[in-house]
């Protein structure tokens, strides 16, 4: 049996968006052909205590869901949302976050699998 090949890919965005769903800010999107396995999901915040939102859109589903709802997170700390599980998405899956407010920063890392029959 031969282990699957994958390539590795690592995602920062500084979280602006208030909002939740399509107009929240855009993490990561599966690609097109792919499959992923995502290995972390870090929150930092780097201002007052405050809240923070992470959810996945389903691609079957047409359907938002959270991963983390209003998870208050301290001043000048971090958080690992998946805290050691996987999480797997399909192609055209998405994860997205969102804040009540201060400053937050996402990182995502996560390991694509080419899989020529996945579609969108």
């Amino acid at each position: 049996m031969t282990t699957p090949t994958y390539s590795a890919r690592t995602e920062i965005i500084s979280v602006t968006s208030t909002t939740t769903g399509a107009d929240a800010d855009l993490l990561y999107t599966c690609p097109v052909s792919y499959d992923a396995e995502v290995t972390l999901i870090l929150v930092t915040n780097g201002a007052t205590t405050t809240t923070f939102n992470v959810q996945l859109y389903h691609e079957d589903m047409a359907a938002w869901h959270y991963i983390s709802r209003l998870h208050s997170i301290a001043a000048g700390t971090s958080l690992n949302v998946l805290d050691g599980s996987p999480l797997f998405l399909h192609a055209g899956d998405k994860i997205a976050v969102y804040k009540t407010g201060g400053t937050f920063d996402a990182t995502i890392s996560v390991k694509q699998y080419f899989n020529p029959t996945r579609r969108l």
